[in-house]
Formats: C-alpha cells, structure tokens, sequence
C-alpha cells in the first residue's frame, strides 16, 4: 500500500462519517443510491448505477430541487479514483467486468458506519 491508498483510506474513514450526518450531501446520496440499488441486483455495473442514478441526485435533498446530472458527474469520478489532492476519497472501485463495488481498503468501514443508527 503507497501513500496515496494510505491518504485517500483516512480521507474515506473521515468522510463517511460526516456523510452518514449529512444524507443531503451529493456524497452521500451517490453512497445511499449505490446501497438502494445494490439490493435491488444481483451486481452493481457502473452504467447500469449511472443510469439508476438520474433524477435522484439533488443540490437540496429536502426540497428535491436542482436535479441535474452535473452534481452526479461531478462528485462521482472523485469516489472511484485515488486521486492526490482535493476531493472527497475513494469508495468505490471498478472491476474489469465494469461492476461497481465498494473499495476493498475501506469496504467493511462503510458497512460498519452503515449498519449504526
């Protein structure tokens, strides 16, 4: 494990946290869509969440206003990547079959913070 696993791993552990707080964030909702439609399917493919995705996303959850697919576009490359720099940390990976799964360093973290009230 290098530096930037190592990073974006307490970037996540302190992250999901605040996310579980604060369900209106974009974060949070790519993160509570990915676990809707997760128990929805057998495997989670990537196009498949992109497309589950539209029209749920939202600026402002409470009022359900602002849809628009840039919040999905934008916060979404940043949750799958290990990237240096300003963002909002890896969770989830990519496999080579394009399905969409929880990143293994930080998988069980997620489940845990989950699964509190």
């Amino acid at each position: 494990m290098d530096d930037i696993e190592r990073e974006q791993i307490e970037k996540v552990k302190r992250r999901v946290k605040k996310w579980k707080s604060k369900p209106y964030q974009i974060n949070a909702q790519i993160l509570q869509a990915f676990f809707d439609y997760r128990n929805k399917v057998e495997k989670v493919y990537e196009n498949d969440f992109k497309t589950y995705c539209k029209g749920k996303i939202y600026k402002c959850v409470k009022e359900k206003k602002d849809y628009n697919d840039k919040y999905f576009k934008k916060s979404f490359p940043d949750m799958k990547s290990l990237t240096v720099g300003k963002n909002n940390g890896k969770v989830f990976d990519v496999k080579s079959d394009k399905e969409l799964v929880l990143w293994a360093p930080v998988a069980q973290y997620i489940e845990h913070i989950r699964q509190q009230s």
